[in-house]
């Protein structure tokens, strides 16, 4: 059997997307295996251990910018000292995209951290979401009314410099371009006015995929390879993700973002809110540990203890539709053909969610 080259990818979500996307082009999975080394602590079932004998295979190194050569060595143990990538690889590096701009008050909430579990591994509310200003407040306000009362009094251009803020997190951005192959700086400031290009700090939405993807593939000579209609596909869809950073009005109303106006919020598979929705859950803590735990057991195939799980959450007032969808799975899992029937009604009629359980 030949053994073809390989294609790495390096990177974080962005850098499993473009993997995901190269494994669908006949011109490269004829020719390449294709690879993804995730950048990130948190590593999926079956990402560990990585195999390094594909590297000394490595033809083409798509390279987020970031620590390759020391997460590479790590992974390898005492194997090498250096990273064995053949010298006539052709190396493309490209930046992580992200934007701080929109939300400044980032910060763990120590109450989501205590919550980690193998079913919910960022926790219910992953810092991105948290909000330095409301943990500030809760440390002598125990009301949620009151905290709440109190974060909608702030005025946030008593908090933070938001021109000279976006000014530091472009030449943030601009620095990663001086190091790539492939610039995001020019995209990010030309559009982030005029469409969402980001969910929250680190996680890109569908435009800025787009533009990613549009300039690899220009950089690989592919460009012709892959139809228009998927790229349209690429800018509509959601993107790597399930939840949303929530954008404070006054942010809004500062930087002019039209298209952030009465926005909702998706949080997991809570369902989607407006900006104070989100942020009065938040405070609360609100959350369904049922829906995740039925979905952990379902994953499990424990299917039977995974229906009792999330027929409790489906009691819960206003139980999402993520709830009921994943209940209907369940039941055509179990051949119980009525049941699933009933469950899919329901989740129609639920507050929607995102399902991507």
């Amino acid at each position: 059997m030949t053994v073809k080259p390989a294609i790495v990818v390096y990177g974080n979500c962005a850098g499993g997307f473009v993997a995901g996307h190269l494994r669908t082009i006949p011109a490269v999975t004829e020719r390449y295996d294709v690879y993804w080394v995730r950048s990130f602590i948190f590593l999926g079932k079956g990402d560990e251990p990585f195999d390094v004998s594909i590297l000394p295979r490595c033809e083409i190194l798509l390279e987020q910018v970031g620590n390759f050569q020391i997460d590479i060595q790590s992974r390898g143990g005492t194997q090498f000292r250096d990273v064995p990538i053949p010298e006539n690889c052709r190396r493309i590096r490209f930046p992580p995209p992200f934007m701080n701009t929109l939300w400044p008050f980032v910060a763990p909430d120590p109450r989501s951290e205590g919550a980690v579990r193998d079913w919910i591994e960022e926790g219910p509310y992953p810092r991105y979401v948290c909000n330095s200003l409301i943990l500030e407040i809760m440390k002598d306000e125990k009301d949620p009314e009151r905290i709440y009362e109190r974060f909608k009094a702030i005025r946030i251009k008593d908090k933070v410099d938001l021109d000279r803020l976006h000014s530091l997190t472009m030449s943030k951005i601009r620095g990663l371009d001086r190091e790539s192959d492939i610039r995001l700086g020019d995209f990010v400031e030309r559009n982030f006015v005029t469409r969402q290009l980001f969910h929250m700090q680190i996680h890109p939405a569908g435009p800025v995929l787009r533009y990613l993807w549009e300039e690899i593939l220009r950089a690989l000579g592919l460009s012709d390879a892959f139809p228009q209609e998927r790229l349209e596909e690429i800018e509509y869809a959601r993107g790597p993700g399930a939840y949303d950073a929530p954008i404070h009005p006054e942010i809004i109303e500062h930087f002019g973002l039209d298209w952030a106006r009465d926005m909702s919020y998706c949080h997991f598979g809570e369902g989607y809110f407006s900006h104070d929705e989100f942020i009065r859950r938040y405070i609360r803590f609100d959350w369904t540990p049922l829906l995740y735990i039925g979905a952990h057991l379902a994953a499990k195939d424990l299917l039977l203890e995974a229906e009792g799980v999330l027929v409790e959450a489906a009691r819960r007032p206003n139980a999402p539709s993520s709830v009921f969808h994943k209940l209907g799975q369940v039941y055509q899992r179990l051949g119980w053909t009525d049941a699933t029937r009933s469950a899919l009604v329901a989740a129609s009629r639920a507050p929607r969610s995102f399902h991507y359980l």
